[in-house]
């Protein structure tokens, strides 16, 4: 697994609370291994995919809808 913030390998892809080392941001891997969350309060964007504002659910580009709680995705261009 990469950190999905700076691409940099994270040695432990257990679920649990994460802090990458090279980036320093804090994110949780949920209990099945297959999402990554973190603090939409503290936002980040992420390279790979988006970032939920609602619950913080790292995502793939191209959704309308938050897969996790629903909420609407939008884009903001720079």
């Amino acid at each position: 697994m990469k950190c999905p913030f700076c691409l940099n390998p994270i040695a432990d892809s257990n679920p649990g609370e994460k802090i990458c080392k090279k980036c320093q941001i804090a994110f949780e891997i949920d209990d099945r291994g297959e999402c990554v969350f973190f603090n939409p309060e503290n936002l980040k964007l992420a390279i790979n995919g988006t970032v939920c504002r609602m619950c913080g659910l790292v995502q793939g580009e191209g959704r309308d809808r938050c897969g996790y709680c629903g909420a609407d995705i939008f884009m903001v261009m720079p």
